[in-house]
């Protein structure tokens, strides 16, 4: 399992997740499937209680809950689309590193967001 913020961004980078509203018919990272299966596991593996919400077909909400606390409810949300990477001049879902910085696509939005909610 990543054990920091930096793994799981570069986890998260490297599934495709483009909104299949902003995407070519034919472009292969159309879908959040993959990022959904993703998180599912992620969420088993950390031992927590997990759920689906079909929203479209292969497109569903993931929701986690976390044991322990004060009986407090908090919600971390994030969405798991991303926009197209047509024409983007470095590989989207490289999480390369530069100048101290992961680049990909959906590193600040949300992908990156999403990595400090799971760590």
């Amino acid at each position: 399992m990543p054990v920091t913020v930096v793994d799981i961004l570069r986890e998260l980078i490297a599934i495709p997740s483009v909104n299949p509203r902003l995407a070519s018919a034919n472009d292969p990272s159309v879908g959040e499937q993959r990022l959904t299966d993703w998180l599912l596991d992620f969420f088993k593996r950390a031992g927590w209680r997990t759920a689906t919400q079909p929203v479209h077909p292969e497109r569903a909400n993931v929701i986690a809950l976390l044991p322990g606390g004060r009986g407090d409810t908090l919600l971390w949300e994030a969405h798991q689309d991303t926009v197209s990477a047509e024409g983007m001049s470095i590989d989207p879902f490289a999480a390369t590193d530069r100048e101290g910085c992961v680049h990909g696509r959906g590193a600040c939005d949300v992908k990156g967001s999403m990595a400090a909610m799971l760590t």
